[in-house]
């Protein structure tokens, strides 16, 4: 009988992991060939290149498409890269750029930042988690230095219509790691022959 028992729990289970696919949204995927790509703390952007903590602080500034506004990077989860320390004076939205007023030590290296997020998350209005992360490139020189770095938010706004069908949308940028007075940021924005008629 424990034979019987023992053959059935086996094909019970062969039969589950024949029968069950994994069918999950991933936003590493390459469009292309449909293939998943698995999550290396890599991130490869259409039209840009490769981005991971180490070697971002090398695509800030004019080395990213003739200006220093980067990107946010859309994840589906909030990356566990190194994160060197700095301070958020101040944060601002106008149009599609999140501007961030930093402070940290250094002076004697090229310093990066580059700003991740997760994908939309359902509430009303649309939320969705938010991190600065800051190379400082082995930086030894303990100036205090403070500057404001940009970043474009269209990726943001281009998921948002590719999943919702209105003319205008808002969506709350939750800061990770920001200070307690800082509330969140919210980001308003229109398609853009929709703001052509206003």
């Amino acid at each position: 009988m424990n034979g019987k028992l023992l053959l059935y729990v086996i094909l019970l289970l062969t039969l589950f992991t024949l029968s069950c696919e994994k069918e999950t949204l991933n936003t590493l995927a390459d469009q292309g060939s449909g293939e998943n790509a698995e999550y290396s703390g890599a991130v490869k952007i259409a039209g840009a290149r490769e981005y991971n903590v180490e070697n971002f602080a090398d695509h800030n500034g004019n080395d990213h498409d003739g200006n220093d506004v980067l990107p946010c990077i859309i994840l589906p989860e909030l990356p566990d890269w190194p994160n060197a320390y700095f301070v958020t004076q101040q944060v601002n939205i106008r149009n599609d750029r999140m501007t961030f007023v930093l402070s940290y030590t250094g002076g004697c290296r090229t310093h990066g930042f580059q700003l991740v997020c997760t994908p939309l998350q359902e509430s009303q209005p649309l939320q969705v988690l938010a991190q600065v992360f800051h190379a400082d490139s082995g930086d030894p020189c303990d100036r205090w230095v403070t500057e404001v770095r940009e970043f474009d938010l269209t990726p943001l706004k281009d998921l948002y219509f590719k999943l919702y069908d209105t003319a205008c949308g808002e969506i709350v940028i939750n800061l990770v790691d920001a200070a307690p007075q800082e509330t969140p940021a919210t980001y308003r924005f229109c398609r853009k022959d929709s703001a052509d008629r206003q």
